[in-house]
Formats: C-alpha cells, sequence, structure tokens
C-alpha cells in the first residue's frame, strides 16, 4: 500500500516544541532555561496547529556496561484540547509530575532525562482485516475500545513487541502475529477499533540535538 506520510512537523518545528517542554518543566522546578524572542515567535505560528500529542520523558542510566533509557513519564492526548503549542506546555508539566505511575521528576534527574515529542493524527476507524492488510508497524499506533475501557498503542510500544518477538523466536514480527498478540491481550475482536499516525522526534541527548524517529524504517519498511 502507498501512502502519504503524515508529516505535519519539520524538525525546526519539532526542536522549538520540545525545548518549549522542557521549557516547562525546569521553570516548574524552580531551573533557569534560555527559550529566546525568536523561538518564542515560531510558538505564536505553530499556535495555528492542532493535534493529538504525546510527551515522553526517558532518564538515560548506566547499567550492564551500556547507557540504557527508562521511561520516566509520557502522557499525552488523541484529540485536541487547544493548541499545539499550549497542548506540549500542560502534557509536558502531566507527563514530568502527574503520572501515576512515577513519582514527580526531580531536578536532579531531568538533567539526565531525553524529551521525545509524538504528533498524532485525527484516528480513523478501521476493522481487523485494514490492520492485517494495512498496518505499518513503527508508524501506525492504535486505539482499541472493549468492556467499556480505551486503550492507547503507540508505535513505539509496538516496536517493543517486534524486538522481544525477535529475541524470542529469532524471526521478524509480521502484521499476522502482531494482530494475535493484540487479539490475546487486550481482546481487539470484541471491540472497536481505531488507527492514528504519527511524527515522532525526540532528543539523541538531554537538551541536545533532535532528530525525527522513523521506527517504520528500522523494522524494514521503505515505503508504503
Amino acid at each position: 500500500m502507498l501512502m502519504k506520510l503524515f508529516k505535519p512537523l519539520t524538525i525546526n518545528d519539532a526542536k522549538v516544541l520540545i525545548r518549549y517542554a522542557r521549557y516547562a518543566i525546569m521553570n516548574n522546578l524552580g531551573l533557569e532555561y534560555d527559550f529566546s524572542s525568536k523561538e518564542s515567535e515560531e510558538l505564536n505560528r505553530l499556535r495555528n496547529l492542532r493535534y493529538g500529542v504525546f510527551v515522553s520523558i526517558e532518564k538515560i542510566v548506566f547499567s550492564d556496561g551500556m547507557f540504557k533509557r527508562i521511561l520516566r513519564g509520557s502522557v499525552g492526548t488523541l484529540n485536541p484540547i487547544n493548541n499545539l503549542v499550549d497542548d506540549v506546555f500542560v502534557i509536558a508539566l502531566h507527563s514530568a509530575f502527574n503520572d501515576p505511575r512515577f513519582s514527580p521528576i526531580t531536578a536532579a534527574e531531568f538533567r539526565h532525562c531525553i524529551i521525545e515529542l509524538t504528533v498524532i493524527s485525527e484516528p480513523i476507524k478501521v476493522s481487523l482485516e485494514w490492520l492485517l492488510d494495512n498496518l505499518v508497524l513503527g508508524y501506525h499506533g492504535v486505539l482499541i475500545h472493549s468492556n467499556n475501557e480505551s486503550k492507547v498503542i503507540l508505535p513505539q510500544k509496538m516496536v517493543e513487541y517486534a524486538e522481544d518477538y525477535y529475541r524470542e523466536y529469532g524471526e521478524k514480527l509480521g502484521r499476522k502475529e502482531l494482530i494475535k498478540m493484540l487479539e490475546n491481550e487486550y481482546k481487539i475482536n470484541e471491540g472497536k477499533l481505531q488507527v492514528f499516525q504519527t511524527q515522532i522526534f525526540y532528543e539523541v541527548e538531554p537538551d541536545k540535538d533532535i532528530i525525527e524517529r522513523r521506527l517504520y524504517c528500522k523494522l524494514g519498511y521503505t515505503q508504503f
């Protein structure tokens, strides 16, 4: 299947938004952060955009002889609340201080954390057959409605499924195997399905260069 990639942001747009998220968190921690007037002007332009967005924070730790990233908070919304800029600001604070899975982040910790930004298209309803034929691992996210509950599975999580599958079986995880895993874990055959497209950016190091994460390329999708 050939489709147009969802790419609403440039790398510079993402840089300004991630720096703004970092500013929001550091300001809440009582720390100074240099956010320029030029960047503020860029934010005014980006306030015209409305997309769902997730802000994730990962802490860089040294373990077993290597540097690793561990999740420190991740919060988001599939549907825009206000505009992209204001939503990033508020969601960044929730990710750092209000994710119920973690304690509020500290100033000492945050110096070792990177920020990841996932921008989300409007979810559309699909069938299991659509997933089997069209789902692109590392690009599409899935929203599952089942038993009066909703579960969001971001592309990053599905890439983790693929990596775990390869470690266990030594084979690439295909759509059929992934759908079976989702059916077993979330009973998606009993619920309603929605799919959304994503564009993902993150810091290579804390407050350093920002790159776009093309996870689908990592899994062998060069075009779709």
